[in-house]
């Protein structure tokens, strides 16, 4: 566990008091470098999602507020599962994202590679969209790697 200190993130007195959300963002980024780290509970999914927009692969930390946490893990959880899944094959050995598509089900030049699209067909998992420049989905391989780390 690397040393963490805990002072909080303050923009300076001569900040611009209108900044929106992005810039103070920016703002702590570049202040505080590799070292920034977003403290959030399962309610800040929207801090969440805009760490991750203007910094990449920032740490996050998730705090137990003593509310919900148990379930917050089980949900979170839960939801990677369900995501992961969309790429297995089933006992049938066909993988959800490519749904109807025998060529990539079947062929085996196109079967083992997987793509990773825009969004998912909520009921069935199939993969719908852009298949190319979507690398929010493909943080699926990372999901993936940790459950083997």
């Amino acid at each position: 566990m690397r040393d963490v200190n805990h002072s909080i993130v303050r923009p300076p007195e001569t900040a611009d008091p209108i900044a929106d959300a992005h810039e103070i963002m920016r703002w702590a980024h570049d202040t505080y470098g590799d070292g920034l780290c977003l403290t959030a509970s399962f309610g800040d999914a929207t801090l969440v999602h805009l760490a991750n927009v203007v910094v990449p692969g920032i740490e996050i930390t998730l705090l137990d507020t003593g509310y919900l946490f148990a379930e917050t893990e089980w949900f979170a959880d839960d939801l990677r599962n369900r995501l992961i899944n969309i790429f297995r094959r089933d006992d049938k050995g066909r993988r959800a994202v490519f749904g109807g598509y025998e060529k990539m089900q079947t062929d085996p030049h196109f079967k083992d590679y997987l793509l990773f699209h825009e969004y998912y067909d909520g009921d069935t998992g199939r993969g719908l969209g852009a298949s190319h420049q979507t690398g929010w989905s493909a943080l699926v391989a990372n999901m993936i790697a940790e459950l083997h780390e």
